[in-house]
């Protein structure tokens, strides 16, 4: 594959270009999320041995606080750090995504 050159947004001058652009940041988000799932499932595994047990809520608090601190450092809605839990599937494999359940 070969690498790709990002055209910062204000360089694009057709819409082909943008969307090419969003697709690409896309793709990367999937890859993104499917590392962290990988270390959160790990975390889930690792955690379920514990006296704790795999759903911890101050960290995920913490988490959410950190998310939101970023969107806000980056101009973005803090909200992006509030997951609906009550609109994902609770599958066993879901919930471990970020201990949402």
């Amino acid at each position: 594959m070969a690498e790709h050159k990002p055209t910062p947004p204000e360089e694009c001058t057709s819409m082909d270009q943008v969307r090419r652009e969003i697709d690409h940041i896309d793709a990367q988000l999937v890859e993104l999320l499917a590392e962290r799932f990988r270390y959160v499932d790990r975390a889930w595994q690792l955690k379920m041995g514990t006296d704790e047990g795999a759903t911890v809520p101050w960290r995920i608090q913490q988490v959410i606080d950190k998310v939101r601190a970023r969107a806000e450092e980056k101009g973005l809605p803090p909200a992006l750090a509030d997951f609906d839990r009550s609109r994902l599937p609770l599958p066993q494999t879901l919930c471990r995504i970020g201990s949402l359940c």
